[in-house]
């Protein structure tokens, strides 16, 4: 039984690591975007293709959280661990980190449409 909860405690760490690495990476795209001109250039050229690929990627984040959440959930419950208030704190921390990353999909892709079609 608790290497089932050692298990479920691995894919508690697996979506902070994916959180946490989606997060460092738009920070670093967003400070690239504000200081390198040549690099806002390149995103102001190829708008479109950056606003695809930050959904697809935001999309492919959210499902990696929801899936290492579920799996986690799935396996507490087959090592019989009793429905408690901290699975229900792992649930609502599943959707805080979900609406972390659209947020960040948000702010980033407002950043590429404002470089797109704010002021030149």
């Amino acid at each position: 039984m608790s290497s089932t909860r050692e298990f479920a405690r691995q894919y508690w760490d697996l979506a902070n690591y994916i959180v946490g690495f989606a997060s460092v990476q738009k920070v670093a795209f967003l400070l690239a975007l504000a200081s390198q001109k040549e690099f806002a250039s390149k995103v102001r050229n190829s708008w479109g293709t950056v606003f695809v690929l930050e959904i697809v990627f935001a999309a492919l984040y959210c499902l990696g959280v929801f899936g290492c959440s579920r799996i986690e959930d799935e396996l507490l419950t087959a090592a019989e661990i009793p429905e408690h208030p901290i699975r229900t704190r792992a649930r609502q921390t599943r959707t805080a980190r979900i609406i972390w990353l659209i947020f960040l999909l948000l702010l980033s892709s407002g950043a590429v449409l404002y470089i797109r079609y704010g002021p030149a």
